[in-house]
């Protein structure tokens, strides 16, 4: 009886951290669930957790990639901008040509 009451104090503690969760339904092919339950084995992890790992994850990178992405956008804006505000700075005592 004791170690009951210990995995219900375990489980408890666990439930205080974790995040309010939802299920979902996601169908695959058989050939993929087999190979996603041999690597939850070969990774001693439940199914479950192997994919909110791979999950998680797979967000993360692709929000760094966005991010890298409008960085890198933001950075051409500026070296562009830069670039003719050194036009002007260069070319400041030459006159305008006329058209």
């Amino acid at each position: 009886m004791m170690y009951n009451f210990d995995v219900k104090i375990r489980h408890h503690i666990e439930e205080a951290h974790m995040e309010k969760t939802v299920s979902l339904t996601v169908r695959i092919p058989q050939s993929l669930h087999k190979r996603i339950k041999e690597f939850s084995k070969k990774e001693n992890k439940s199914i479950n957790e192997l994919i909110r790992e791979l999950t998680k994850n797979w967000l993360r990178e692709k929000e760094k990639e966005l991010l890298f992405s409008a960085f890198s956008m933001l950075g051409e804006e500026d070296i562009e901008y830069a670039s003719m505000a050194q036009k002007e700075v260069i070319f400041a005592d030459e006159k305008p040509k006329e058209i």
